[in-house]
């Protein structure tokens, strides 16, 4: 006899409902993704913040764009170690400009724990031993596919970080509760920046990778990588798996191989070489 309190069994029976749903959505709506073989493929970062990439001796001293923070900067602050690359941050969300302000403030610090299993990674489990500051910069703007201002949709979890220019989250709702933030561009991002080439560029923007990514590509922006989270895959819908394939379609036009899909939503992406 189960004889916990009723509310606590209903919560649960919520939690496997809502995830056996999604497991059936993600069955009909998830992508078919072909991957080309690749000889060596590298993970950096936290279980829950790491990316895979293909591993290259020209990203040392190399620029990374990191699109989208929250509160793991596990794998921005492995790369800048590993190859002495300059990692630039964007990201308008407050709680990530706090945890990257706080991490700056511990440069030349070692680890004291490991990382969490979670999306929050504790100041102490980063190893910010041989990186300095001047390997990072963040932008607090939204990229979107214009400048300007817009609504960035609070999670439906307010415990969570992450929001969104697209409410994906929200079923595309437009009367959520959300916080204003300035958005940029990635071609008036690049040229502000002085981006004159891009090793990788990794996005984890909540749904905007849809708007933003063809614009980069469309403007002959062609970072050697991309790594990219479809994220209205992880809400698995007939409008996010056409989302993802205009996207991923155009990528692939663009000369990318798809070299490693997390069976979700997470892929990467690389230029053969010449």
């Amino acid at each position: 006899m189960d004889d916990r309190p009723r509310a606590c069994r209903e919560w649960e029976m919520d939690a496997f409902r809502t995830k056996f749903v999604r497991f059936i959505k993600r069955k009909i709506y998830g992508p078919r993704v072909q991957i080309v073989d690749h000889p060596h493929l590298l993970r950096l970062g936290s279980e829950y913040g790491g990316w895979v990439f293909a591993p290259d001796d020209s990203l040392v001293g190399a620029t990374i764009l990191s699109c989208g923070l929250g509160e793991d900067a596990s794998f921005d602050i492995e790369i800048a170690r590993l190859y002495q690359a300059q990692v630039v941050i964007v990201d308008p969300t407050p709680r990530a400009i706090t945890h990257f302000n706080e991490l700056m403030l511990r440069m030349g610090l070692p680890s004291t724990m490991a990382y969490s299993k979670g999306g929050y990674q504790e100041l102490k489990s980063y190893d910010l031993r041989e990186i300095s500051p001047q390997q990072f910069s963040l932008i607090p703007v939204a990229l979107s596919d214009k400048v300007g201002v817009a609504k960035f949709f609070s999670p439906p979890n307010l415990l969570d970080v992450s929001h969104s220019l697209v409410n994906f989250q929200n079923s595309y709702s437009s009367n959520t509760p959300y916080i204003t933030v300035p958005t940029v561009d990635i071609k008036t991002l690049v040229s502000d920046q002085n981006l004159k080439a891009i090793a990788i560029a990794k996005f984890d923007i909540e749904g905007a990778e849809i708007q933003v990514i063809p614009l980069m590509l469309a403007n002959g922006i062609l970072p050697n990588q991309i790594l990219v989270e479809y994220d209205e895959l992880n809400f698995p819908s007939p409008r996010g798996r056409k989302n993802f394939r205009a996207v991923h379609r155009l990528i692939q036009k663009a000369g990318y191989e798809t070299v490693w899909f997390d069976g979700r939503s997470c892929l990467s992406y690389q230029l053969p070489a010449s």
